[in-house]
């Protein structure tokens, strides 16, 4: 398959801490994470009920979300393109939140719209799945999905795939790192770039 366009829709760098030891950060602790122009229209949300603080930065385009004990901040992008900033941002929120929490896990997700020269044949590969003509019975298929892992001992891949039109296919994949330790950020930079790169070599080899 020839990938004509990448579009990122959005990213995220998401961590894991052991329940031993937990720390929930308190709400002032989230405000002061910044001040003047980043901080200008934040929003924030406490829900104690459901375990969720959500921390809302228009500016930086970020959101800072903990959900009992996972931890994560998302970046919507304007252009389509990978910014390396959510890494320093996420760091330093991890310093400053967690730094007396012991680390279970760690990982990147990614929202991608892909466009290919060819059309993807929705009906032949239902076909391979099911018999198409009782299922579909005089109805339109109009998305189809698929969703596989790929393990290895210190990470795994997830990808999320669904075909939304005839030439474009919504991916979302999730990195997990076993680690009780973070890189430093130009090692996690690097890492998260590596990443994101790598989703291409899986998609192109897609037999669409």
């Amino acid at each position: 398959m020839i990938i004509t366009s990448k579009s990122l829709q959005r990213s995220n760098i998401a961590f894991v801490f052991k329940q031993e030891g937990f720390v929930t950060p308190e709400n002032g602790e989230f405000a002061i994470l910044y001040t003047g122009e980043p901080a200008k229209g934040a929003n924030f949300i406490d829900d104690p009920v459901m375990r969720v603080k959500v921390y809302h930065l228009p500016k930086l385009k970020m959101t800072f979300t903990l959900e009992g004990t996972r931890f994560r901040v998302d970046h919507d992008t304007e252009d389509g393109n990978l910014s390396s900033a959510i890494v320093a941002e996420s760091l330093n929120a991890y310093k400053n939140l967690f730094s007396k929490c012991g680390l279970e896990s760690y990982g990147f997700n990614f929202d991608i719209i892909y466009r290919f020269d060819n059309t993807l044949q929705l009906n032949y590969l239902f076909g391979l799945l099911a018999d198409s003509g009782k299922i579909l019975d005089k109805r339109d298929l109009t998305a189809l999905g698929v969703q596989f892992t790929l393990q290895k001992p210190d990470k795994s891949e997830t990808y999320f795939l669904k075909i939304v039109s005839p030439l474009e296919l919504a991916a979302h994949i999730n990195y997990h790192f076993i680690s009780s330790q973070l890189l430093d950020e130009q090692k996690t930079k690097e890492l998260f770039q590596k990443s994101y790169e790598e989703i291409d070599e899986v998609i192109k080899n897609l037999k669409f």
